[in-house]
């Protein structure tokens, strides 16, 4: 009698066949087609939901970036206007009667202080400007950019020796071109030599004073060789400060709202009197400008109603400049809580409406008060 040996564990007998407690093992711990979907499924939505929390975030934190980055680039560009606001009138001659000088070339001509006229320290034109805006003026030594010889200033004896600082930060250089002043009388006068009120640095000797009851006067730095190369256009710098929605002069951001512009610094060049453009601030709808005449008075409006420039340079207390800006960039899924925004203070400001698609960005107004150093006098 033959033995039959038979192979036996989990398949049972050695037939090439799984056994019934195979089948009832893998049957207890794999899945079901019904299974693996609703886990697919499930994990559809979990990934659904998550990738629009991870877009939430991003667009927050896209827009929370874009308004940092507008503090940071308001802060710097701002900064150029309160300087200004601060020295406007400084080294400017009160009394320039025999002089002639021009001005800016392409500015409303009203602007311009040409002789008979004493400068304007300072003088805003209401409401001229884009959306209603106003038009600032600024005019004083130091109101040029990257000039190595405006701002600077010192005293020339009768010997027609110039005093020195002895510090090349201080100290101008033998081409630059420079006023003299006197003070004698109590006023503020540009000299003249010949007719001549523009003198290289190396010259002032000329303009010496001669008198014995004038010991000294000043001497005040304009402009450079390389921004007056031909002499001076005019005895001072001046600033133009405005909203500016030409592409020709300044490229406009794409994320900026319809209907803004570019808050500028133009600088009157001395070579020919036209404009260099100097960007303070992207997304701009508004400026308006009120300035501070003294006991609780206050007026946005010296231009029409003008002040001189003794007036204006015994007056003007104070200069309040509020400026509304966009802060980060367009956001479909908010919408501003009013329907208009006031720019100023004192009844005297402008009442900016939103329309379209400007509800749909976040707007700030920035406030600068600053008190010219050399008014008020």
């Amino acid at each position: 009698m033959k033995t039959r040996v038979q192979a036996r564990g989990y398949f049972g007998k050695f037939t090439g066949r799984p056994s019934r407690f195979f089948i009832h093992a893998a049957g207890e711990s794999g899945f079901t087609l019904v299974e693996l979907m609703v886990t697919i499924v499930i994990s559809l939505f979990a990934l659904a939901a998550t990738t629009t929390l991870f877009a939430q975030l991003f667009t927050q934190f896209k827009q929370e970036s874009r308004v940092s980055q507008t503090d940071i680039g308001s802060a710097l560009g701002l900064e150029y206007l309160r300087k200004d606001i601060q020295s406007a009138g400084y080294g400017l001659p009160w009394n320039v009667t025999g002089v002639a000088y021009n001005e800016s070339a392409i500015a409303n001509a009203l602007t311009n202080d040409v002789p008979p006229n004493a400068p304007r320290a300072i003088f805003s034109i209401n409401g001229k400007g884009l959306n209603g805006s106003d038009y600032l003026v600024i005019k004083s030594q130091m109101a040029a950019v990257n000039d190595s010889a405006a701002g600077k200033s010192t005293r020339l004896d009768q010997d027609g020796k110039p005093w020195p600082w002895n510090d090349p930060n201080w100290d101008l250089n033998p081409s630059d071109n420079v006023i003299v002043v006197s003070t004698i009388d109590n006023t503020v006068s540009l000299v003249n030599n010949a007719g001549a009120f523009s003198v290289l640095y190396n010259g002032v000797s000329a303009y010496a004073p001669t008198s014995s009851t004038e010991k000294t006067r000043m001497i005040y730095g304009v402009a450079d060789a390389a921004d007056a190369p031909n002499g001076l256009r005019m005895p001072y710098n001046r600033a133009d400060y405005f909203i500016d929605n030409s592409p020709d002069d300044i490229a406009q951001p794409q994320r900026c709202a319809p209907g803004t512009g570019q808050l500028v610094k133009a600088v009157v060049n001395q070579k020919d009197g036209n404009f260099t453009y100097y960007p303070i601030l992207h997304c701009v709808a508004d400026m308006q400008v009120i300035f501070d005449l003294g006991n609780n008075s206050y007026s946005n409006d010296i231009f029409t109603n003008p002040l001189n420039a003794a007036q204006i340079r015994q007056q003007v207390q104070g200069v309040r400049v509020y400026i509304l800006a966009q802060e980060g960039q367009k956001d479909p899924s908010y919408t501003y809580p009013s329907n208009s925004i006031y720019v100023g203070e004192f009844g005297m400001g402008h009442d900016f409406p939103l329309t379209g698609d400007q509800k749909h960005y976040r707007w700030k107004v920035y406030h600068i008060i600053e008190k010219p150093m050399n008014l008020g006098q």
